[in-house]
């Protein structure tokens, strides 16, 4: 497809999520990198305004500009699959903080952390990409295939830690209640 045939307002919002969700890594990295930096004497930018600083630019002004032009790009690809997808995504990131402590983080590293929005990106939006070209061509079902056979590991880590907190929240209780009152 020629970029001609791309629409631009498409293109851009393409171009401001993805720079946006690399720019949170890097300050994710630099943060995590701040004091070897100084030790060091690298002019970095963490280790020229300091974590909490780089942090406020990552979780104030990055991170909403990355969701915004994310959004856009659903709403300009025509994407209704992300009010089935992005609900349940929220739901498991909040599965992994109820059951097990997780601290979903923007741009400041935690112990235990998730990174924000990294496994919707990974997992639920090529699949919704994929799932759309499936309506008008159903050949797609080969790319799905495909994208389940390169890219299993995100895919078979969610499903495994479901499963866990399936079994230990859910399963167990109800059969340990079973047990002693039958």
């Amino acid at each position: 497809m020629p970029l001609a045939s791309v629409p631009i307002p498409w293109l851009l919002a393409y171009l401001g999520w993805s720079t946006a969700f690399g720019m949170r890594g890097i300050i994710w990295h630099q943060i995590l990198e701040v004091e070897n930096d100084r030790r060091a004497g690298c002019k970095t930018l963490g280790a020229l305004i300091g974590e909490t600083n780089l942090a406020h630019i990552g979780e104030w002004y990055v991170f909403p500009f990355e969701i915004v032009c994310f959004f856009l790009l659903l709403l300009l690809s025509r994407d209704s699959l992300f009010v089935i997808f992005l609900p349940i995504y929220a739901f498991t990131e909040w599965l992994r903080r109820k059951c097990w402590g997780c601290n979903i983080v923007i741009a400041t590293p935690k112990p235990n952390m998730r990174f924000i929005m990294t496994e919707y990106y990974q997992i639920y939006f090529p699949f919704s990409f994929l799932s759309l070209a499936l309506h008008s061509d159903r050949s797609a079902i080969f790319l799905i295939i495909a994208f389940i056979l390169i890219f299993p590991g995100a895919m078979a880590k969610l499903v495994r830690e479901m499963g866990i907190i399936f079994r230990w929240n859910v399963y167990e209780p109800i059969r340990i209640a079973l047990l002693h009152n039958g």
